[in-house]
Parts: structure tokens; C-alpha cells; sequence
């Protein structure tokens, strides 16, 4: 259980401490994690300083503004939905997947910073987030992992992600 009040500086809402429990979820140096990939933490502290400057705002705009420029509006939009990956895309076209890592997993993070910084989650950005993370369970991401072994271990993170998310409190 994570016991310190502060996580990369910031500090930890009581509910996050609560039910966050896993240790990988805190684990600054797991690129399975959260927060541990540079994605992950590049998101998180896009995300605490984006909410200084944005505190009545909705989180998605937080992720459209961290990759502004990066994808045009419609296609993040679309992004944001679990069918764009399992039924829009062939299993022989070529495919950029660490694209769908890198997204996925600033989405995820920037979801989960908003619950350590405010033990809530946007009930809008919890369904995208619930999509991305269904998004990632998808054969064709975890088989990038290559090692079996690794596959497996991301396949239980994100399920315990998933549980997760369905214990956090949901915002309008």
C-alpha cells in the first residue's frame, strides 16, 4: 500500500491512497504501470499543471491539448472509442502500435492523475479510459510485449486497472 503524501511532488488524495493499493500502481520505474513509462509520466505532470491553469475544465480537453498538433481533433476523438481499433482497422494493415501505446497510456495516466490529485474521475473521461484500457487488452497491443511473460503481467494491470476504475468516484 502507498503510504507517502506526495507522488512526484504532487500531493495524494486520501481516496487514491485507500484504493490504490497495488503496488505497481505507484511504481515510478514499471513501464507496465501507469505512471512508470515516459508516456505515463510525461502525462501525469502534463496533467498537474495543465489542472493549475484549468481547474473548472473537463480532462478531456487536458489530453486534446497535450497532443495538439501531434493528431488532428476528429481523429483523437475517434481515438477515444474502444471500436476505432477492433473494428476499423484490418488485422493485415500495417499499423503503428506504439502510437496506440503512447495514446492509450497518457489517456491512462491522465485519468488516474486526476484521481490521486482529486480522488474522482470525469464520468466522461472514465468511459474513454475504460475503452483504452479495454483498447490495450487487445491481442494485436499485447502481443507487441513480445515475451510471454510480459504479456501476461500487462494483461493482469490492466484488468486490476480496469477494477479499479470501477471503484473510483465519477464526476459530471
Amino acid at each position: 500500500m502507498y503510504k507517502e503524501e506526495k507522488f512526484y511532488g504532487e500531493l495524494v488524495h486520501p481516496s487514491a491512497i485507500t484504493l490504490a493499493n497495488q503496488e505497481f500502481f505507484w511504481d515510478p520505474s514499471d513501464e507496465l504501470a501507469p505512471f512508470g513509462s515516459d508516456e505515463g509520466y510525461e502525462a501525469f505532470n502534463f496533467y498537474c499543471n495543465w489542472r493549475l491553469r484549468n481547474s473548472d475544465l473537463r480532462i478531456t480537453l487536458c489530453i486534446e491539448e497535450l497532443f495538439k498538433g501531434r493528431v488532428n481533433t476528429y481523429f483523437s476523438h475517434r481515438l477515444f472509442t474502444l471500436d476505432y481499433l477492433s473494428d476499423k482497422i484490418p488485422s493485415d494493415q500495417s499499423v503503428d502500435w506504439d502510437f496506440f501505446y503512447g495514446f492509450d497510456t497518457s489517456v491512462i495516466a491522465t485519468g488516474f492523475g486526476q484521481f490521486i490529485k482529486e480522488g474522482k474521475i470525469d464520468s466522461e473521461y472514465s468511459v474513454i479510459m475504460k475503452n483504452v484500457l479495454y483498447r490495450q487488452l487487445d491481442t494485436r497491443i499485447l502481443d507487441c510485449w513480445v515475451e510471454k511473460k510480459i504479456i501476461n503481467r500487462r494483461s493482469e494491470i490492466l484488468k486490476k486497472l480496469l477494477t479499479l476504475l470501477g471503484k473510483i468516484k465519477k464526476v459530471k
